[in-house]
């Protein structure tokens, strides 16, 4: 396996998975990490994610710590990014980008059309993040989240991952 190492941290000692009930208070709070108030998701919001028809969590474990979740809902022929979050401390370490490859593999044997999902304007981080991925943007949402911040929707294909991720899922 290529060796997915950056900035010093040792991705290899990462291990992803389907997540477990509980798992619910870590994502919980590495999401308030990741996001401030009213865009952070209530934990009744991940209670209703957890049990909504085609929906699933992957979550990235690193010395058997969440370190990073994904959550997805799939429809017949297309998937929705609900959130995809690292803890800020390791944003920028590849972690990310493995979550991004397991869902649109997922998505590619599950033959799925597209992945869609939501990204504040204001957040070039994230938006360079996406396109990266091979997203692009097809709208804007006019004060889609609080404080009147205006979202971006990106749709992106699904792709077979450039590695083998049978070695990482757990």
């Amino acid at each position: 396996m290529k060796d997915h190492r950056t900035k010093g941290f040792d991705i290899s000692g990462l291990h992803l998975r389907d997540s477990l009930p509980a798992d619910l208070e870590q994502l919980v709070n590495i999401d308030r990490l990741c996001f401030p108030e009213g865009i952070a998701y209530a934990k009744e919001d991940f209670h209703y994610l957890s049990k909504k028809n085609g929906s699933y969590t992957v979550v990235a474990e690193y010395d058997q710590r969440i370190v990073a979740f994904a959550i997805i809902v799939t429809e017949t022929t297309k998937m929705h990014l609900v959130t995809l979050d690292v803890l800020p401390s390791l944003q920028g370490e590849g972690i990310g980008s493995l979550l991004m490859n397991q869902i649109l593999n997922r998505a590619c044997l599950d033959k799925i059309q597209r992945v869609d999902l939501e990204v504040a304007e204001d957040n070039p981080k994230a938006i360079s993040f996406y396109r990266a991925q091979g997203f692009h943007t097809v709208k804007r949402l006019r004060k889609y989240y609080p404080n009147n911040r205006d979202a971006l929707v990106m749709t992106g294909k699904p792709k077979r991952a450039n590695f083998e991720i049978g070695s990482l899922v757990k």
